[in-house]
């Protein structure tokens, strides 16, 4: 009787288990879950071996004049240093996905049930312990051990798709987009790689809000209307190379904070 039962347990957290860490229903074909996992595997090296050139030969990190800290993250395809900055994401409203929800105009009742997102975030780890998230966030590498800037703008975004915050008896709507999907939270080191292995899984979407810019080492300006300022880069393709084998998966990419600063 207790081995029945044990063995019971034992399939009851199994199954639990890989419940929690579906990425959605989708069943991906072996051939592309394998060429997918290879591509990973190459897409590490490449990052691994970038950063060490570049860890050599550039500082790990820029302080920008505009208070931020900018992060290397690797070289370019001239060997350059590529440094990554954290983006603001913007609000549900402007969006109008709030039509999506239920009870929203279009009648569609959208919560993201049995979904997962992935969240990408330049040196910052997701606070799973915020009532708004809690019970929902897979934090896949490092760990959250304090709030700083990074962490508080990995928290926001992880909010804006996913927070379940709404309380109307104390006036709190913090909503996200999707309140009822989980999150699996990464740095944006190896992001790539991490791209390829979740998509690999039945990832549908995820959120990368950060960034690279080209900045002066020495006084720390963010440099506009240089060469390859907005080029077809390396980067791009390597995202295209994944969703060219992933065609279901949707990785959303911030545009940058630039604004009127930008080069026309």
């Amino acid at each position: 009787m207790k081995k029945i039962l044990f063995l019971l347990f034992t399939f009851s957290v199994f199954n639990l288990h890989s419940q929690y860490n579906n990425r959605s229903a989708l069943k991906v074909p072996e051939t592309i879950k394998q060429k997918l996992i290879e591509k990973s595997k190459k897409l590490k090296e490449k990052h691994i071996k970038s950063y060490k050139i570049a860890a050599e030969r550039f500082p790990k990190s820029i302080k920008l004049k505009n208070g931020k800290t900018a992060f290397l993250y690797g070289l370019d395809e001239f060997n350059l240093p590529v440094y990554l900055t954290p983006d603001n994401s913007g609000s549900i409203n402007t969006s109008r996905a709030n039509h999506l929800f239920d009870g929203g105009s279009l009648g569609l009742n959208l919560t993201g049930n049995g979904i997962t997102a992935g969240v990408w975030e330049v040196n910052g780890y997701i606070r799973s312990t915020h009532e708004a998230l809690v019970g929902r966030v897979n934090i896949m590498d490092g760990s959250f051990n304090e709030s700083n800037e990074y962490t508080s703008h990995a928290t926001h975004v992880t909010g804006t798709i996913i927070a379940n915050g709404i309380n109307q008896s104390v006036g709190s709507f913090a909503r996200g987009y999707a309140v009822n999907a989980s999150t699996n939270g990464y740095t944006a080191d190896n992001d790539y790689s991490e791209m390829a292995a979740e998509a690999a899984e039945g990832l549908l979407v995820s959120n990368h809000s950060y960034g690279s810019l080209p900045i002066d080492q020495q006084t720390g300006d963010i440099i506009y209307g240089v060469f390859g300022y907005g080029k077809y880069s390396y980067s791009a393709k390597e995202v295209d190379n994944i969703i060219y084998l992933a065609d279901y998966y949707l990785p959303v990419i911030s545009a940058g904070n630039e604004g009127d600063n930008a080069p026309s």
